[in-house]
């Protein structure tokens, strides 16, 4: 699979991918494309508890450098009991505050106050080819 990170990047996959990792009430996401990329990236997080709760964001790019941390992923906004809530490469480019800093793929770091959260990523292929799950179960208060 070679997916397109925007910027003239792009990067080839011939074996499953590593796309969320551990870390108490903090999720990983891998692989988010640049907002000018071909492929297009959608994440959807839904509270999953009965309380409302605050979202939060660090952004770093491949080499590990951040482009962002601590920002509000809602802009102010809870997110509320069942509620989902989409995030895109566009989103996150906004909460920058200015033109976006990355080229190629980004990872997500998501913290919350909630006790559990549930993380949906979807990379689609903009040439036709496969809608890619880029979050192999990404619910708990791990993300697991």
């Amino acid at each position: 699979m070679v997916i397109d990170l925007g910027g003239g990047n792009t990067d080839s996959y011939s074996r499953k991918l590593s796309q969320i990792v551990r870390d108490q009430t903090v999720c990983s996401l891998y692989l988010i494309p640049a907002p000018d990329a071909a492929d297009k990236a959608n994440i959807r997080i839904t509270n999953t508890t009965s309380t409302s709760g605050v979202l939060t964001g660090k952004l770093l790019d491949t080499s590990g450098k951040e482009i962002f941390s601590g920002v509000d992923l809602l802009g102010g906004d809870k997110i509320q009991p069942g509620e989902s809530r989409r995030l895109t490469p566009q989103i996150l480019a906004a909460l920058e505050g200015g033109p976006y800093r990355w080229k190629g793929k980004a990872n997500l770091e998501i913290s919350t106050s909630l006790s559990e959260i549930e993380v949906f990523g979807l990379v689609r292929s903009a040439t036709g080819g496969p809608l890619t799950n880029m979050s192999v179960g990404g619910t708990g208060n791990g993300c697991d």
